[in-house]
């Protein structure tokens, strides 16, 4: 007949009595026997940057271009002896790099949008600073293109 094996497990010991006079372990006893466990290496938090665009009226420091910006005068408008004004909005980070362009307003629209925009987008300027550190900035420009028949040129201001 067929023979089953069981392997055979010896009996754990016998529980030792506690007697009434035993105190059981102490706090300390217990977690001096517990494997120690070691300190987790620090997390890096990376720096937060504050999202905020700041308009010209909360800043301290107001950026300026490291070199003129001179948007050449664009050869349809020569052509048609036609003189503009652009009002770009623009985006400058904390390092003053142009983040963003965009054209508020154009008169007349479809001459010189896009040159401005060109111009400006790579652009550098100083970054603005608020409270003694360097902040994003929301700034309007005016860019004025004048058309001379001798001279075409474009000329540039702020507008705040």
């Amino acid at each position: 007949p067929p023979v089953a094996i069981v392997e055979q497990v010896p009996p754990a010991p016998p529980a030792t009595p506690q007697t009434e006079d035993a105190a059981p372990a102490s706090i300390e006893q217990v977690s001096s026997a517990a494997p120690e466990k070691t300190a987790a290496p620090p997390i890096e938090v990376p720096l937060i940057v504050d999202p905020t665009f700041y308009p010209p009226l909360e800043l301290d420091v107001f950026p300026k271009p490291l070199a003129a910006v001179n948007p050449p005068f664009p050869r349809r408008a020569a052509d048609d002896q036609v003189s503009g004004v652009v009002t770009l909005e623009l985006l400058i980070d904390e390092t003053g790099s142009v983040q963003e362009v965009n054209v508020i307003e154009a008169t007349p629209e479809g001459y010189f949008e896009e040159i401005a925009v060109q111009s400006f987008r790579a652009a550098r300027f100083s970054p603005a600073q608020k409270d003694g550190k360097t902040v994003r900035c929301r700034l309007a420009i005016q860019v004025e293109f004048a058309f001379d028949p001798e001279v075409n040129q474009s000329l540039t201001r702020a507008v705040r």
